[in-house]
């Protein structure tokens, strides 16, 4: 049994003591303060240590503009057994590598359960994101070493979810003895994980630069939000938009940063903002509170977060000293702590976004002419953009009753970039005269959203009725005079098909869609035309089904 004298002592050896007594549950000093802080709070640590190896607490209080020191038997609690520390720590490696596997899995397109994806998910996921919280909360264990205060070595956290684990905490076996070791306990951690984290999202970034995604065609997509601090980590390496697993476990480590900075309840925060501010940091506690509420109407984790403090307790207890207030130095760790928050905080973490998929064709419709014995194929080009908001897969399909050859697939279009589809189409003997619909059919592959293109062809049969009196197969000069000839029995209405990129003149008058001439048996029609580009043109003079055809090969 204690001797009550020698508590008494004890005490009378740090502190002048005014006035004494005894009670049942502790044993109370009213004493007088030293004039600084410093010293209040160098007495008060010698005295919380030389009392606990007895098994006794003290505290320290105002009441009454007196300085009120209690003591209190505190017998030593059972702990844990190191082997629970070990088996927690090996089963949450386990799920944060399933985890990461399923991250590498879906970033590389393997399948999970692979040695390549354990082993990816091992390296690049587990690895890291266990680096970060473990060192957390080493920051914590030996920052509560260097203050005297004994604490549990990590206790990690496993969870089936998309990182595999909780988090991780180590348990104080005794109250913290003042403001000062609140806050180096408090700040510690968040500070090393922060640090820690800082280059693992460089190299996470770095890596995502140099092993790209396989990306897999889908209407969801997983969104994550990088908080401000990677405004200045994209000054290294930027960020891709597909997360490297490593990069995501950098940014895991981020968030769990920012909750544990937040200044509610036991947090990390909470005990930064207890040491700062005393019994004000209440208020400072409902502010935040009050804050989650508010963004977890924009996220639901936010507001289930909210209700897990609520139920803990938003309040932070005292620690035994809390009285004599911490120096500038601490001050300034702190300060720096909580602004953390600012570049760690993201309101909006993650979200799932419903993608649509969308298609626009930009080649306008065109109508092309045939001639058997003469033009008897056309190669073209379809223009498509991707106006969705996901990259997509589309299918081309032509109904046609003309022979066509097209691409029959565009792959991974990205998001408003366009891609020419090319086709070829072309007749035969056996093609009849006429007009004649090819149709292309574009279709996404998720939604079926479907695009469509139509492309008019005339077909006509090569007429031994109009003859060319001195046609010039190769020419040097970009205008040519042409003529022929119309050995037909009756008169008939002529027209001439547009030529790309050339323009031409019968009679004086400027041909174009709509311009036609009479032309009667025997007459001879004189015919100029100038081309701008050097090129292979035909010349192409119809009427009903029947066509003159001239190629001209300006070189």
């Amino acid at each position: 049994m204690i001797d009550i004298h020698e508590i008494d002592l004890i005490v009378r050896k740090y502190f002048s003591v005014y006035e004494a007594r005894l009670t049942p549950e502790f044993m109370e000093y009213k004493i007088v303060p030293y004039s600084s802080d410093s010293e209040n709070l160098d007495s008060f640590r010698k005295l919380w240590q030389e009392l606990k190896r007895i098994g006794y607490l003290p505290t320290m209080m105002e009441e009454k503009n007196e300085y009120v020191l209690r003591i209190i038997p505190f017998p030593r609690q059972k702990t844990m057994p190191i082997y629970v520390n070990v088996i927690l720590l090996i089963i949450t490696m386990i799920s944060t590598i399933m985890a990461g596997a399923m991250n590498y899995a879906g970033y590389f397109n393997e399948p999970w359960l692979s040695i390549e994806s354990i082993l990816g998910g091992a390296l690049f996921f587990a690895l890291p994101l266990m680096a970060i919280l473990g060192l957390h909360e080493l920051g914590h264990y030996f920052a509560a070493r260097k203050n005297g205060v004994r604490a549990s070595l990590p206790f990690f956290l496993p969870a089936p979810s998309i990182i595999g684990t909780l988090g991780a905490f180590i348990s104080l076996r005794e109250p913290i003895p003042d403001r000062k070791a609140l806050l180096e306990i408090g700040a510690s951690g968040p500070i090393v994980g922060f640090l820690v984290a800082i280059p693992i999202a460089i190299f996470g970034n770095y890596l995502g630069t140099i092993m790209h995604p396989t990306i897999t065609d889908s209407l969801i997509r997983t969104q994550i939000y990088p908080p401000l601090i990677y405004n200045i980590i994209n000054l290294f390496v930027p960020t891709t938009s597909y997360m490297f697993p490593m990069a995501f476990a950098a940014w895991v480590g981020f968030v769990v940063t920012a909750i544990n900075l937040l200044p509610v309840g036991q947090l990390d925060g909470g005990h930064i903002a207890r040491a700062l501010l005393g019994n004000r940091s209440k208020y400072l506690s409902y502010a935040f509170f009050i804050f989650l509420l508010i963004v977890g109407f924009f996220y639901l984790g936010w507001l289930i977060f909210a209700l897990f403090i609520l139920i803990l307790g938003l309040n932070h207890p005292p620690s035994l000293n809390d009285i004599s207030r911490i120096g500038k130095g601490s001050y300034v760790i702190g300060i720096i702590a909580i602004l953390l928050i600012g570049v760690t905080f993201v309101p909006i973490p993650i979200s799932e976004i419903q993608l649509n998929e969308n298609i626009l064709i930009t080649t306008p419709l065109m109508h092309v002419p045939l001639v058997n014995n003469c033009l008897e194929n056309y190669s073209g080009k379809i223009n498509i953009v991707n106006t969705g908001d996901k990259m997509e897969n589309i299918t081309v399909k032509a109904l046609s009753p003309l022979n066509v050859e097209y691409d029959k697939f565009i792959g991974n279009l990205s998001v408003n970039s366009h891609k020419a589809v090319f086709y070829k189409i072309w007749i035969d003997n056996q093609t009849r005269p006429g007009n004649y619909t090819v149709s292309f059919i574009f279709t996404t592959v998720l939604e079926g959203i479907k695009g469509y293109y139509n492309l008019s062809v005339n077909v006509f049969n090569q007429t031994d009725n109009i003859v060319w009196n001195n046609p010039q197969y190769y020419v040097n000069q970009s205008i040519i005079n042409e003529s022929f000839t119309y050995t037909g029995n009756s008169s008939v209405i002529m027209k001439i098909w547009p030529m790309e990129n050339a323009s031409i003149i019968i009679n004086r008058i400027v041909m174009n869609n709509t311009a036609e001439i009479m032309v009667n048996p025997n007459d001879t029609v004189n015919i100029t035309v100038e081309m701008k580009n050097q090129g292979i043109y035909y010349m192409i003079i119809y009427y009903n089904d029947y066509a003159g055809c001239l190629m001209i090969h300006y070189v």
